[in-house]
């Protein structure tokens, strides 16, 4: 990809993994939101990547839109909030350096 056909922003979300969520529709109904207002935003220069250990349970490949599967252990800590928000940075780590 040469640097003038790169995207102006790119949309970097991790997603929950299903072992940490209780109702994982709801988690799956949420990023399908999320990427249904991206992909009807004015502007078509942007790339999404969404990161998680597994894929949500529709399928939204599109342009400029992928999944990046992650492999790393979900962090434990003995608080939950910090648990998830090292998890959430591990994957926004993994998806930049995609």
């Amino acid at each position: 990809m040469k640097v003038g056909d790169r995207p102006s922003v790119a949309f970097l979300i991790p997603f929950a993994s299903r072992r940490t969520k209780s109702r994982w529709d709801m988690a799956c109904a949420h990023l399908r939101q999320t990427l249904s207002s991206v992909r009807n935003s004015t502007s078509k220069n942007h790339y999404v990547v969404v990161a998680g250990h597994e894929a949500p349970d529709f399928n939204f490949e599109f342009d400029s839109t992928c999944f990046l599967s992650v492999n790393h252990a979900i962090p434990l800590h003995e608080d939950v909030v910090v648990s998830g928000r090292l998890d959430k940075l591990a994957k926004i780590a993994a998806a930049w350096k995609y």
